[in-house]
């Protein structure tokens, strides 16, 4: 095989555990969130650029693939490259798999990243999770009374906006102009800032104190075991 379970780790396994020289696929953040061991970009990276896309075609049929063994149904709906998710930002820092369960199943990281059946789960108590789809509601003098459709990315631009505050260039979301009356658009032009999303190391170089406050609130948060 291209790649053996054993060569996919996820993130219930401590850091310095991982045998990296046989790691070819990995999840630290969890949620479905799949990396590869890319060589040149990850520091112990195995995988080289011309194995790549076979080792995700790879993953992903086998996820496509994974049926609930009592019901037989299929557990993934979808595995998106993180490209096709995330439109904007180092390309380093993104994904390179998005898994999405079908709507019986969810991706839990307080149990090892395994996909569970939210109907059959024993003694796991999930009070929610997410799901791809919501609602908004927007309440103002200047916000128009009816329904539209918008992404979770929209959000923050429109709020930007509606405030006066100019608009960071590399924002996936537009302004929902479509809910704005159409005098205040007229009288307030949607002001674009651009952003320079380089990090010196300097910049990027936490202190001791400042690791633990983050780890401590990641795992109040829940995020981290």
């Amino acid at each position: 095989d291209l790649i053996s379970e054993q060569q996919v780790v996820d993130s219930s396994i401590v850091t310095e555990q991982i045998d990296w020289s046989s790691t070819k696929a990995f999840s630290v953040l969890g949620y479905g969130l799949v990396s590869i061991n890319l060589k040149g970009r990850e520091p112990n990276g195995i995988v080289s650029d011309e194995d790549y896309e076979q080792i995700c075609d790879f993953i992903e049929k086998k996820l496509l693939e994974f049926k609930d063994p009592q019901s037989r149904e299929n557990i993934v709906e979808k595995v998106y490259r993180g490209r096709e998710i995330y439109k904007s930002g180092d390309i380093n820092d993104i994904p390179d798999l998005v898994v999405v369960p079908n709507d019986k199943y969810a991706v839990r990281v307080d149990i090892g990243d395994r996909i569970v059946d939210l109907n059959n789960i024993g003694s796991l108590c999930l009070t929610g999770d997410h799901r791809s789809d919501g609602m908004y509601a927007a309440y103002h003098d200047v916000i128009e009374n009816k329904k539209t459709c918008a992404s979770i990315c929209d959000i923050m631009p429109t709020i930007l906006y509606l405030l006066g505050i100019e608009i960071p260039d590399d924002v996936d979301g537009r302004v929902l102009t479509e809910i704005i009356k159409p005098d205040f658009l007229e009288k307030n032009k949607i002001e674009f800032e651009k952003v320079n999303t380089s990090i010196t190391e300097k910049e990027n170089d936490l202190t001791d104190q400042q690791q633990e406050q983050i780890e401590k609130h990641l795992k109040d948060l829940g995020y981290l075991g």
